[in-house]
């Protein structure tokens, strides 16, 4: 009887200690982007806890060949990235063990597709997620998509709830990558819609719903061992390293808007339609931001009948009119008319002549002809009387 009790007694004291030795927890496994193409570079990304700490996290390919080790230093939380490749499209499969500081270990494997690369006619969309897929609130994100177009890419436009929320410029490449960065304060769905714009005009729009869940992990506390927004380095250096990426809310001397606006914000970018008329554009290049130029009028010259040969010859050279005095606006034409088909005739007349067509008038001969009008006047008038 005192064997059993001694058996029970020891059965008792080992079960605790059973239960404290529990396998890590892989609380994450996927792939970024999530169906890569062949050829192109893509991570492996793995998240795991355990209260005892995490030793080393391993990563298999396909064919159970090793591609890599990453070592946790008995963190009790620890995220890695492996970068991979595959050259060929299709399926595969791939396999993580996660050590704990005790020995116990924890394996999962990750089905994931490799698609067929090619460049299409037509503007497309290839991907549109979130990463990870099932976000929590209060915790950042990321919106992931991936466009491609022969003509060439301008940007990329996230919306989210219906506003517009931000955009990655894409230079114009045929392959364009966007990633936006996100937290969400209100669990339950989002509507997220993004919009590619091709360099010839051409527009592209997909929508999805995401669901963001909670926040169910413990609150982020500086020293918990894990950098969690809204930890910085400059906030928590014991959590965060100093180690400068996009997405930790720092814009350090090596990022920029262009390189990262998660972390700088979004370049003010002036192009032509955005309604503003900035340094480089004018009415000429520009004007639907900087209206129209302005039309300048080059006034008539208004010439005198001197100016135009010295004469003014109205009702069609009958009457001889002279000096600078107002001619009749239908005199001009004639005149001109008349200045160059004499223009030898004047020059050659003398100085006090006036020219009609091929007849020189002196001014003794105008002289002479005025006396002789006014005796026939006064004749008249002597014969009534």
């Amino acid at each position: 009887m005192k064997k059993i009790i001694a058996v029970f007694a020891l059965a008792l004291l080992l079960i605790p200690g059973v239960a404290l030795c529990s396998d890590p927890d892989i609380e994450e496994f996927y792939t970024n982007p999530s169906k890569p193409y062949e050829g192109e570079d893509f991570d492996v990304i793995i998240e795991a806890y355990d209260s005892d700490g995490i030793d080393r996290i391993k990563l298999y390919d396909d064919d159970s060949d090793l591609i890599g080790t990453k070592y946790c230093d008995g963190d009790k939380h620890c995220d890695v990235e492996f970068e991979s490749y595959e050259r060929d499209y299709g399926f595969y499969y791939y396999e993580v063990k996660v050590y704990n500081d005790d020995g116990d270990y924890e394996t999962k494997e990750l089905r994931i597709q490799i698609r067929e690369d090619y460049e299409p006619e037509n503007l497309e969309i290839t991907y549109f997620y979130a990463v990870p897929n099932n976000p929590n609130a209060n915790t950042y994100f990321e919106i992931q998509t991936q466009a491609k177009y022969d003509d060439g890419i301008e940007k990329i436009r996230l919306y989210v709830d219906r506003n517009y929320e931000d955009y990655v410029d894409c230079g114009g490449s045929t392959r364009c990558t966007a990633e936006f960065g996100i937290v969400e304060n209100v669990p339950g769905y989002h509507e997220y819609k993004v919009r590619v714009y091709g360099d010839d005009g051409e527009t592209e729009e997909r929508e999805t719903r995401i669901f963001v869940s909670e926040y169910f992990k413990p609150t982020a506390y500086c020293g918990d061992g894990r950098c969690e927004y809204p930890e910085t380095y400059y906030t928590c250096p014991s959590d965060c390293s100093a180690q400068s990426y996009c997405g930790n809310g720092i814009c350090s001397s090596d990022e920029s808007c262009s390189s990262c606006p998660a972390d700088c914000g979004p370049c003010n970018i002036a192009y032509c339609g955005d309604g503003i008329c900035e340094a480089g554009e004018s009415c000429s290049s520009c004007s639907l931001d900087c209206g129209s130029c302005p039309v300048y009028e080059v006034p008539a010259t208004v010439y005198t009948c001197e100016q135009r040969g010295g004469t003014c010859c109205a009702n069609g050279g009958e009457e001889v009119v002279s000096g600078a005095a107002d001619c009749p606006s239908t005199c001009f034409s004639s005149c001109n008319a008349a200045a160059s088909s004499s223009s030898e005739n004047i020059s050659n007349s003398p100085s006090g002549a006036f020219v009609a067509g091929n007849m020189t008038l002196s001014i003794e001969w105008l002289v002479l002809g005025a006396l002789g009008a006014i005796f026939v006047v006064l004749f008249f008038f002597a014969l009534r009387k």
